[in-house]
């Protein structure tokens, strides 16, 4: 068990906060009725393919930290590594949603905030990942 219940507090809430925050971009998707058209697909598909990576590594990590907390710690490590991956996307995206001659301001600013959202998701995520660390080395003192 964690050192203190405060860490596993801390794991429990970056747990949750990680599913709140996809629960509020499905929300934004519903509300705006968001397409995803002026996009680039590829990027998107790979945003996507790379949060549900990322929900896996959190899942087995967490499945490892009362066991094997040394393998715990390499999904840890993944998840930062794909939270990186996703911001560089994130930026790249935002960029060319500026140059949308098509899409007007006020759709500029709601794809541009939800490819944002999506990108605060991987952070959140990654807290997870801190929270293992955190348990871990708590654990060896």
């Amino acid at each position: 068990m964690p050192h203190t219940r405060s860490d596993m507090l801390q794991l429990v809430e970056s747990i949750d906060d990680s599913a709140d925050s996809a629960q509020d971009i499905l929300d934004r998707i519903i509300f705006l009725g968001l397409k995803f058209d002026h996009l680039d697909q590829k990027q998107v598909k790979e945003m996507q393919e790379l949060l549900l990576k990322q929900f896996s590594q959190l899942t087995q990590g967490v499945e490892l930290l009362f066991g094997e907390m040394d393998q715990a710690l390499v999904y840890a490590r993944e998840l930062e590594e794909i939270e990186t991956r996703l911001d560089s996307i994130e930026e790249e995206i935002t960029r060319k949603i500026g140059r949308i001659a098509e899409l007007d301001t006020a759709d500029k600013l709601a794809h541009r905030d939800l490819v944002k959202n999506i990108s605060d998701l991987a952070d959140i995520i990654e807290n997870v990942g801190d929270s293992i660390d955190m348990i871990v080395s708590m654990r060896k003192g």
